[in-house]
């Protein structure tokens, strides 16, 4: 005595069945469906017109940070550039002011991938270049 299943074409008790335990199936997974709701601090562009993209930051204080990326700009938030890509560091506070900026490479693409806070309250930048000259030795 056990469950019979007749696969003959239009036999609609299969189809029944298979119905029903998709249904169940279906109840007893629960639906913890919520939509995530993301609260923005504050928002800011920092850069120029050309392609600014921002690698890693470090909190400095409780009210300044540091940012670093790399820079194709040549104008804005950038004074200086020195070839097709070069890193760019930016202090900000949290009133969202560029308190100041610098760029730091050669004639060819510069790419920083971190900055790290040393123990003397100053930084080490780590990344790569394709530059030999300018900042890059």
């Amino acid at each position: 005595m056990g469950l019979k299943f007749n696969f003959v074409q239009g036999n609609y008790s299969f189809k029944i069945w298979v119905l029903l335990i998709v249904i169940v199936i279906c109840l007893a997974i629960p639906l913890n469906i919520k939509s995530q709701s993301v609260i923005l601090r504050w928002d800011e562009n920092y850069g120029g017109y050309g392609y600014d993209n921002a690698s890693d930051l470090i909190l400095i204080n409780e009210t300044e940070l540091i940012i670093i990326g790399k820079s194709s700009s040549i104008d804005e938030d950038v004074s200086e550039t020195f070839g097709n890509g070069d890193i760019w560091l930016c202090k900000i506070d949290t009133a969202r002011n560029l308190l100041w900026e610098k760029s730091f490479g050669g004639s060819s693409v510069d790419y920083p991938n971190r900055i790290v806070k040393t123990v003397d309250s100053g930084f080490v930048i780590a990344g790569y270049s394709y530059s030999d000259d300018g900042d890059v030795g």
